[in-house]
């Protein structure tokens, strides 16, 4: 692999001629759109703006938009200034094609981040049936096998890590029995079948397994179920916003809901969840494993964000996710020199495995500009994407505490890989 990509630098060394010829055969091929950037490389970002899921596309857009500066900061992508251009799935199925559709036909984008686990399953056809490098924001397991890693990527890694990182997390802290509450969506099973099975591999026992049905006028009963004696001393946890508010406020109800740790995932960690713990704030223990902020990248990205939002305490929950995906896919173009999607493709996986170390995309240009090869290592982790598209990393561990969040400690990609070998996946 380094072979080729040395080869390919090394034109930009040829004689005149030869640079000439080839200019000729580009401009004869290109015919505008997403095969080429008319001054403009444009990036999509498919994301809800509405709906359920409405917290999701904020906090993105702002991770892309720290990434768009850095890019344009740093000279652009091959001299083209680079351009963010947002769509609104509206966390449905009918939203995402319309949002994809908009991106990929009318905006003829040269990349595009997004859709998340919310919709990505009924548009993902749709992504790469297009060619157009996706990098999809998403962690459930379906993509496992799905996303191919021909012309779709991901540098948020599986539900099927995710589960091992919470039981990991779990088991370092000593509790060998927990129980577990989930909602009844797709994902948050996806999250409940992992992390059972991971717990269970670790030699833990799950004592109480509760189903949540979404949006009900009372959990009453189901938190009775969870809080009743012997009160766990631990708890696993996946519910969405939309549910949580009932849930909290039925479970602030019991003084035993100080008694266990609460381990969560990311869906704690945006706003509107963060809001429904009002009611417990200050009495229970709640941590959230997030496959994001454990990358080398980490502190240059919090930088990065403070300039663009300097009015902000920090980056917001899952941004550095889109920073990471929008660099990769401009760092992918300015190595292959060509924002023509069937050009650059093959460089996606390159540029973020294989090279000297950088965090930034103005680092990494920096070293393609001395013809050297690249490993873009991000904020959310080390973005190692495999040859199926999927990426390994290590999780991040919050608490929330009296309405805020705070990183508190990691569970480390060799612990997470170790156990995924375990279980055999």
């Amino acid at each position: 692999m380094k072979t080729s990509r040395r080869f390919r630098r090394g034109l930009r060394g040829a004689g005149a001629g030869l640079l000439t010829a080839a200019l000729a055969i580009a401009l004869a091929g290109c015919s505008g759109g997403s095969g080429s950037s008319g001054g403009t490389a444009k990036i999509g970002l498919a994301a809800a703006f509405t709906g359920n899921a409405a917290f999701l596309g904020p906090a993105l857009s702002k991770g892309e938009q720290v990434a768009i500066n850095d890019i344009n900061n740093a000279g652009g992508i091959n001299g083209d200034k680079a351009n963010m251009l947002k769509s609104d799935t509206g966390g449905t199925a009918q939203g995402a094609t319309s949002a994809v559709d908009k991106l990929l036909k009318a905006d003829r984008v040269n990349a595009m981040v997004g859709p998340t686990s919310v919709t990505v399953m009924s548009v993902l056809d749709r992504i790469q049936a297009s060619k157009v490098p996706s990098m999809i924001l998403g962690s459930t397991a379906a993509l496992d096998t799905t996303i191919k890693g021909q012309t779709t990527f991901r540098v948020t890694p599986s539900d099927t890590l995710m589960g091992p990182a919470m039981a990991q997390l779990a088991f370092s802290k000593g509790f060998h029995t927990c129980s577990i509450v989930t909602e009844s969506l797709e994902g948050a099973q996806s999250i409940h079948d992992n992390v059972k099975k991971a717990f269970t591999a670790l030699g833990g026992t799950i004592d109480r397994d509760i189903k949540l049905a979404v949006k009900q006028p009372s959990y009453s009963s189901e938190v009775l179920k969870m809080l009743g004696k012997p009160v766990p001393k631990c708890i696993f946890i996946e519910i969405s916003p939309e549910s949580g508010a009932q849930f909290w406020q039925n479970a602030s109800q019991f003084s035993s809901i100080s008694t266990p740790l609460f381990i969560g995932t990311d869906t704690l960690l945006n706003s509107d969840s963060i809001k429904t713990l009002e009611p417990v704030k200050g009495e229970a223990n709640i941590v959230a494993v997030s496959p994001a902020s454990v990358g080398a990248g980490k502190d240059t990205y919090v930088k990065l964000y403070k300039k663009t939002y300097s009015k902000e305490k920090g980056p917001a929950n899952l941004s550095d996710l889109a920073y990471d995906s929008t660099v990769i896919l401009a760092l992918a173009m300015e190595e292959a020199k060509s924002t023509d999607p069937s050009t650059y493709v093959s460089h996606v996986r390159t540029v973020a495995n294989d090279g000297t170390q950088c965090l930034s995309y103005a680092a990494c240009k920096k070293l393609l500009d001395q013809g050297k090869d690249i490993n873009f290592d991000g904020a959310s982790g080390a973005d190692d994407i495999q040859a199926d598209g999927n990426s390994i990393s290590g999780f991040g561990v919050f608490q929330i505490k009296n309405g805020e969040q705070s990183q508190i400690g990691t569970v480390s990609q060799k612990d997470v890989t170790a156990l995924v070998k375990k279980l055999g996946q």
